[in-house]
């Protein structure tokens, strides 16, 4: 008879959903806190806190750990302005977001698929400035903040199509929900080779790929606006000839608007979002 290989006690008595809930939020706050530099880890008191705070605004378990990965928590640096990790004063200083000082990847060309990889790329990007200092925005609790608005403007390619806007905290999961919208991919498809798409991987040429608006987009107060590359956008016309290029609809002027227009710029995109969750 083989010799059978020793099983945990935890395997041996089962665990309940809440001690398997505990163990994966707990080792996600572990793995995030052992990255981190010495200084600015968290303690254990800091530890607890966080995992409290984690628990009761996650239910779903997935969701608390994608929030942990990202530094989405207070003790993360991300709502300590000016402090990192612990947010007990050892912490770097967190900069105006600037073009000069953001990640360089920021201003890639970035098609549709790859929004959610490349944004959470620069998010924890670095940017070397011309007297030779380096921001890391890895260590300043991300370039990005919660309640940054990103806007893809769809609408670029001509009329009935939307802009698709959404929240920096709703990152994780953009490229499902993108690939997910028929009623987008059918719109879209209408302005390209292939018409009738049910999905944005099946439209044709031209496909959905955007630069960030540098005239429309206020890094410092968290608009990001992202046309349709220049590039690559063309309107098939229904009566035939060649190709050309629609005018843009439904421009978003953040350029002008004060910080008090920009709030309420935010407020209007998070009502909105809600509605569409409803």
């Amino acid at each position: 008879m083989a010799k059978q290989g020793r099983t945990s006690k935890s395997k041996r008595k089962g665990l309940t959903t809440a001690q398997k809930r505990r163990n994966r939020v707990v080792g996600a706050i572990g793995r995030w806190n052992k990255k981190r530099e010495k200084g600015s880890r968290l303690n254990r008191t800091e530890f607890w806190a966080t995992y409290r705070e984690v628990t009761a605004q996650y239910e779903n378990t997935t969701e608390a750990v994608k929030a942990i990965r990202q530094g989405r928590f207070s003790l993360s640096g991300k709502s300590v302005k000016g402090k990192t990790g612990s947010g007990r004063g050892k912490g770097l200083k967190r900069p105006t977001r600037s073009v000069t000082n953001s990640p360089s990847g920021l201003f890639d060309t970035i098609c549709w698929f790859e929004v959610e990889d490349d944004l959470l790329a620069v998010n924890q990007g670095s940017r070397r400035l011309k007297g030779g200092k380096v921001v890391d925005w890895s260590k300043l609790g991300g370039y990005f903040e919660d309640t940054d608005i990103i806007i893809l403007k769809f609408s670029d390619y001509g009329a009935g199509v939307p802009d698709y806007v959404f929240e920096w905290k709703n990152i994780v999961g953009i490229y499902s929900k993108l690939r997910g919208d028929v009623s987008l991919a059918r719109l879209v498809s209408q302005y390209t080779t292939k018409p009738n798409a049910q999905s944005l991987s099946g439209v044709g040429s031209p496909h959905p790929c955007f630069e960030l608006n540098l005239n429309d987009s206020v890094l410092s107060q968290g608009v990001f606006v992202f046309d349709l590359d220049a590039g690559l956008v063309s309107q098939k016309p229904s009566g035939g000839g060649a190709p050309t290029r629609p005018a843009p609809e439904g421009k978003v002027d953040v350029e002008s608007m004060d910080t008090k227009e920009l709030e309420a710029l935010k407020k209007m995109v998070e009502a909105e979002l809600k509605k569409k969750k409803k």
